[in-house]
């Protein structure tokens, strides 16, 4: 703070600026949640040269702005680390050049030396000077030297562009996940500054959840794509935290003591297996001594009965078949012993089986590096989202609101693929480049860019494909997973040719997801509205009318069409059928919504009774009892047509023969 007359107060550099061959570039670190000045508690105030210890001590005071409609950090924040002086408040062309030369480190002398230069060029006033470094003219100036020259045109540029950045209406008034995912980001960057970004996720994923189900409130969707935009933006939500040495090595004191308990029970379990299989061995000589024993008492059987016979002595017969039972007895008993015993060492066996696998297994994890093992755990993040799918579904959309509600920091404005395309040769590829970077001077945020359109930006690479082309897309792959990869920077794509994109590109797109045309149940949800304008003119029925009518609408077309009936409704308060099919035939033709050669709307107005299932007209597209899955095969030479249905065969009916 040495070339600072008043040193009271002091507000570091918070705010980046930058100009590049996209434009003028600001980002503020606290977003313009808050603001940060330190304040020497002396009234002498700071010294001209200080620094902060491990014994200052900092008294934090958190004061609450009372004006909510005051203009913001970004605008009020100066460009340097110094206060406020007379000169930096002037609104003279001198005190412009020495803001440069102090932001820039050059010395304010240098200042008036500039301003010699820039009056031999006619240029007096500040005004004069913002025009000039606006156009094409500045590269005529020769006075200046090159450096001074870019240095001053990147100072008016981006004090223009700053105004963009000031929001005048509350960027939270509509959705909560986005204040959420703006306060994460502020957390990031204080976990960034502090050495302990480990431990603390890209995205939030309260912000990330409320996004999904924010976004689904304004926009109709079976499920499917937001839910699997929602499971690609979940996996930003991951902690791919490193472990501490003491972590290590306390995981590797537990597989220590587990194997020390482990060898401890093999040996206990080894005693108990030699003492079942004796148990077992004298068990089975039992069982084979008392069968020989019945075998024997079996042979003597016919001679015990026979001198039994001749005695007429039954006595005997009894003693003999109570000893035979006896042994049997006995048999049975060593016999259940014996399978008992047998069971018991097998059991025991096992256990000593598997706690040697076990033991190998821990003396092969503790071989291991633990810690470079721990950084190949890492969840690798996806570094892209395409959606693609017919035009009108909302695909661009999709892109700018979910992303920008969950947290996703957005390097530009959504881009078309046009607009990064140059007509001279480097300059596509500098643009690409200088784009890209924006996201490395803030390494600690997820940074996306937004292109529609994207086939346009990588078409695929054949022997047709122009070089200029070519050239763009191996710029984009180098730093996306290539040489030159920026890890924090993701591309968010919608296109609606998605096989006349670069393989190479697509494989790098993680996420892909298919938007297609609304389904009849989300056209109803979409027409529903209409009721609450005219519940007489549109009941239940006439939505579901429009809703058959409207078939093979994209969203887009369902969305005028309510619109230009609710402009119909103000002139002519009750529309007939033939009105309303007539602004539907409108939509469907303005937005190529064909069947066959001509319109549904079209062809209702020629068979009005088309979808009367009572009827049951020749061409009746109504099917009772089924449900179809809306997919269709016209077989001309067999003539006839396959209707696919959701839980039943697919349906066949012929052709009408003229």
């Amino acid at each position: 703070m040495s070339n600072q007359s008043v040193r009271k107060i002091y507000r570091p550099t918070l705010f980046i600026r930058k100009n590049d061959a996209f434009g003028p570039w600001n980002f503020n670190y606290l977003l313009n949640l808050m603001e940060i000045d330190y304040q020497c508690s002396s009234d002498e105030g700071f010294p001209k040269v200080w620094k902060t210890t491990d014994r200052t001590t900092v008294i934090v005071n958190i004061i609450q702005c009372k004006d909510q409609n005051s203009t913001n950090f970004a605008t009020q924040k100066k460009d340097d680390t110094e206060s406020a002086t007379p000169e930096e408040e002037s609104t003279t062309l001198l005190g412009v050049l020495i803001q440069i030369c102090r932001q820039n480190k050059y010395d304010e002398k240098d200042a008036n030396l500039w301003l010699r230069s820039l009056k031999e060029e006619s240029i007096t006033t500040l005004e004069h000077l913002r025009t000039i470094a606006s156009n094409d003219s500045w590269e005529k100036i020769s006075c200046i030297k090159h450096l001074p020259k870019q240095m001053i045109r990147d100072y008016i540029q981006l004090n223009a562009a700053s105004n963009t950045f000031s929001k005048i209406v509350n960027p939270y008034a509509e959705s909560e996940a986005a204040l959420i995912g703006d306060i994460h980001r502020v957390r990031r960057y204080f976990y960034y500054v502090t050495d302990n970004l480990k431990h603390l996720s890209y995205l939030d994923r309260r912000a990330v959840d409320l996004a999904v189900v924010e976004v689904r409130r304004s926009y109709d969707d079976d499920g499917n794509v937001l839910n699997n935009i929602h499971n690609y933006l979940r996996t930003f939500c991951l902690k791919n935290a490193v472990e501490s040495e003491a972590a290590h090595e306390n995981q590797r004191n537990e597989w220590q003591a587990e194997l020390k308990q482990l060898r401890s029970n093999i040996e206990s379990n080894r005693k108990k297996y030699e003492e079942c299989l004796k148990e077992y061995d004298t068990a089975e000589t039992d069982t084979r001594l008392y069968s020989l024993r019945l075998e024997n008492l079996a042979r003597k059987r016919a001679e015990v009965y026979a001198k039994a016979d001749q005695t007429n002595d039954k006595s005997k017969k009894i003693d003999f078949e109570n000893e035979v039972k006896n042994i049997q007895v006995q048999l049975d008993k060593k016999q259940y012993v014996s399978k008992m015993k047998k069971e018991e060492y097998l059991s025991v066996a096992a256990k000593i089986d598997n706690a040697e696998k076990q033991i190998e297994n821990l003396n092969g994890f503790l071989k291991l590096n633990v810690a470079e093992e721990h950084k190949k755990l890492t969840v690798k993040y996806g570094r892209g989202l395409l959606l693609y799918g017919p035009p009108g579904t909302g695909k661009s959309e999709l892109l700018k609101r979910v992303a920008v509600y969950a947290g996703i920091t957005m390097t530009t404005i959504p881009l078309a693929a046009g607009e990064l395309n140059r007509p001279y040769v480097g300059e596509t590829e500098k643009l690409l480049i200088d784009i890209m970077y924006r996201a490395n001077t803030i390494s600690y945020l997820i940074c996306a860019m937004t292109i529609d359109e994207i086939d346009g930006l990588v078409p695929k690479r054949d022997n047709n494909a122009q070089q200029s082309k070519v050239d763009g897309i191996s710029v984009l792959l180098s730093h996306i997973e290539g040489v030159k990869n920026i890890p924090n920077l993701i591309v968010f794509g919608a296109t609606n040719r998605r096989n006349m994109m670069d393989e190479a590109f697509l494989r790098r797109m993680q996420a892909k997801c298919f938007v297609g045309r609304p389904s009849p149940q989300i056209r109803k949800k979409m027409l529903r509205p209409l009721l609450i304008k005219d519940s007489r003119t549109f009941n239940s029925q006439r939505i579901d009318f429009l809703v058959k009518v409207t078939t093979n609408f994209s969203g887009a077309a369902v969305g005028a069409l309510k619109s230009s009936i609710i402009v119909a409704m103000d002139n002519h308060p009750t529309l007939s059928d033939n009105e309303l099919l007539e602004l539907t035939d409108n939509a469907a033709r303005e937005f190529s919504c064909w069947f066959g050669i001509g319109t549904l709307p079209e062809i209702c107005r020629l068979h009005p009774n088309i979808f009367n299932s009572q009827q049951q007209e020749e061409f009746s597209l109504s099917l009772p009892k089924t449900s179809p899955t809306g997919r269709i095969l016209v077989d001309l030479q067999e003539r006839n047509c396959l209707i696919e249905l959701t839980n039943e065969p697919t349906l066949e009916k012929d052709l009408c023969k003229e």
